[in-house]
């Protein structure tokens, strides 16, 4: 910067991403630039208040992936009278979302056992996982659509015996003219069989 006299102000104006007023300086160290374009001006004044200026800009990009940490692998036994386990609370949950900028999305995938595709949440509470194995992806965004993710299994058992009722003893004679007596019908068939799950054999 020179002048045919003398340069007697230099000033900076930022604009965009990053706003600060026209500002006397010579230096621009230090100053914090926000993500995205800042437009910055430098001007020149002399003693007559003649002027000149010249602009650039200052593109910051965020490359910075977001940070997360998921729960271990996890198994948990069906419900009582269900065939299915409903996570409660956050106990699936992150345990932890952060990044450079700020965490704009949180996602979760399941797969396998369950699926789900991809769903904006921040928890897994009232999720019914079925009878199984399900992998669990969660996903963090931040503003520039950096993600990062992590996964884990919960394993689901049915550990319930199915339920049975038998008629009470019974005695009979032998049938007429036979040295043996044949059963009728459901006589002797259970009175009952249920399962949280299902019966698959009798």
């Amino acid at each position: 910067a020179s002048d045919n006299c003398a340069v007697v102000d230099t000033t900076y104006e930022l604009s965009g991403a990053t706003t600060i007023g026209e500002t006397s300086s010579r230096t621009l160290d230090g100053i914090v630039f926000n993500p995205g374009i800042t437009t910055v001006t430098w001007r020149v004044y002399d003693a007559q208040s003649n002027v000149n200026s010249c602009t650039f800009t200052v593109t910051v990009t965020d490359n910075e992936n977001p940070t997360l940490s998921c729960v271990a692998n996890q198994s948990r036994n069906t419900d009582a009278g269900d065939c299915d386990y409903t996570a409660s609370g956050g106990e699936f949950d992150l345990t932890g979302a952060s990044d450079n900028c700020a965490v704009v999305d949180t996602t979760y995938e399941l797969s396998g056992a369950t699926t789900i595709g991809e769903t904006s949440s921040r928890t897994l509470d009232g999720v019914d996982f079925n009878t199984g194995i399900t992998t669990v992806t969660w996903r963090v965004y931040d503003a520039q659509s950096n993600v990062n993710s992590c996964t884990f299994t919960v394993t689901v058992t049915d550990n319930e015996n199915p339920t049975l009722s038998c008629v009470a003893n019974q005695s009979r004679n032998t049938d007429a003219g036979d040295c043996d007596y044949t059963a009728a019908g459901g006589e002797f068939d259970l009175t009952g069989a249920s399962d949280n799950c299902a019966v698959v054999d009798t």
